[in-house]
């Protein structure tokens, strides 16, 4: 849902903006020059893309994460076409992969501590950590599967969506 308002929301953005260009381009004397028509252009352009990049950073923001319930994720999921079900899994596995190599350093620094110190609070804060870090990696990877099943159900394009090391 509100991936929804967030894209119904961005897409109102530029279309305003673009209104609103069509209507000062309208109103605007002839005799203006073409390099400040240019470079208004320019610069409309420039602001539409800025605002289309960070809504599109929000989206993708929201789309892929651990909090949203998995009963949530099966609903969005029915109503998804095949391209926006692959880019969602993509997302997830970005995801994943930034979480295993924050796991695999942790797991080298705690190798590196020392026997004496395997009950210091850094050890402990080391172990907790990696706990908790386990715990989002194991809950990305079952909605990762969430959008991989109804994607392979549906036929789409699996490529690069493997979470196995080659």
């Amino acid at each position: 849902m509100k991936i929804t308002k967030i894209i119904v929301l961005g897409c109102m953005l530029i279309l305003g903006v673009l209104f609103l260009y069509s209507c000062k381009k309208k109103s605007e004397p002839a005799s203006s020059s073409s390099s400040e028509t240019q470079m208004t252009q320019e610069q409309l352009k420039a602001a539409v893309a800025e605002k289309s990049e960070e809504i599109k950073e929000i989206v993708d923001t929201l789309k892929a994460d651990v909090n949203t319930s998995i009963s949530e994720i099966k609903a969005e999921i029915e109503k998804l076409n095949v391209d926006q079900l692959r880019e969602t899994a993509l997302q997830y596995k970005q995801l994943i992969t930034e979480k295993t190599k924050q796991i695999d350093n942790l797991n080298e620094k705690i190798k590196g501590i020392a026997l004496t110190e395997l009950m210091s609070e850094e050890s402990m804060a080391l172990r907790k950590e990696l706990g908790d870090l386990t715990t989002g990696f194991d809950a990305l990877k079952e909605r990762f599967q969430l959008y991989y099943n109804k994607l392979k159900e549906k036929g789409g394009d699996l490529t690069g969506l493997s979470l196995t090391n080659k």
